[in-house]
């Protein structure tokens, strides 16, 4: 990962510019480089140090191809420092998933190249706009996305069906704890999108779904492999629910959800 400008580290400096390796801690990443580490320590008394802590979000779930197009936008808010950021495509079974890319914002636009991994730079306030999408006649793309970032992105991907004239917007996610109502009356439904944000580490998740009345109707484990990525409807997986609201929460460390109201016929 190259950093362009000195960025400011939270909690613990000023990271110079220059080329960083980047180590997965958990939900975060650590920065570090073998030499010239910064000596301008804001509000820790240490010695001088490699490492910086910076940031790591994902989408839950990632459509692109077929009749899908994604739109994946990223916020820089910091206003003084530019930040590096990498973007990890991965299917359902944790494997790399190389799409189509372009650049909306790019002149002449840019594209389409052919990544599972992408490095870029958002200056200070700015917007990066990046497309996926393919051909009609082929299936779509499926999986979920990791951001790295130094400092720290925030966004949202818009996936559009065209077919089907359906927008759905997913919320970039920092992997808390989830949980949230479902309502499956009236012929609605609940689609569900789950990550597992290791890459080394397989993930066992416990579904655990109540009614209105805090009656338990079930607890369920949901295995994930390392980058593994899963996506099912509530009146599919978990047919007792039809009919019924209730509350569904998912309990695991390492994990980003999505969750989707499909309205139904009425």
């Amino acid at each position: 990962m190259n950093i362009a400008t000195p960025a400011l580290g939270p909690s613990f400096g000023v990271a110079p510019a220059g080329t960083w390796t980047c180590t997965s801690v958990f939900s975060k990443v650590v920065l570090s480089r073998p030499s010239d580490c910064a000596r301008d320590f804001t509000s820790v008394s240490a010695a001088c140090t490699d490492s910086f802590i910076t940031y790591s979000r994902s989408l839950a779930h990632l459509a692109a191809g077929g009749d899908w197009k994604a739109t994946i936008v990223l916020m820089n808010s910091d206003l003084q420092n530019t930040a590096a950021v990498r973007l990890n495509f991965y299917d359902d079974n944790g494997a790399a998933l190389a799409l189509p890319l372009t650049f909306p914002q790019a002149t002449p636009t840019a594209g389409p190249i052919i990544a599972s991994v992408l490095d870029r730079t958002v200056k200070p306030g700015a917007t990066l706009i990046v497309e996926s999408g393919g051909l009609a006649q082929q299936p779509a793309n499926v999986g979920w996305m990791n951001v790295q970032s130094f400092p720290e992105v925030r966004g949202f991907a818009i996936l559009r069906n065209a077919k089907g004239r359906q927008e759905i917007v997913v919320p970039l996610r920092s992997g808390v704890p989830w949980s949230a109502l479902f309502d499956n009356t009236d012929g609605k439904d609940t689609g569900i999108a789950l990550a597992n944000k290791s890459d080394s580490t397989d993930v066992d998740i416990l579904a655990v779904i109540s009614d209105v009345r805090g009656n338990l109707l079930s607890k369920t484990p949901i295995h994930l492999p390392p980058n593994g990525h899963l996506n099912f409807s509530m009146a599919e997986r978990f047919p007792f629910t039809n009919g019924k609201r209730g509350l569904l929460g998912f309990y695991s460390d390492g994990i980003d959800v999505f969750a989707l109201r499909l309205n139904g016929s009425s």
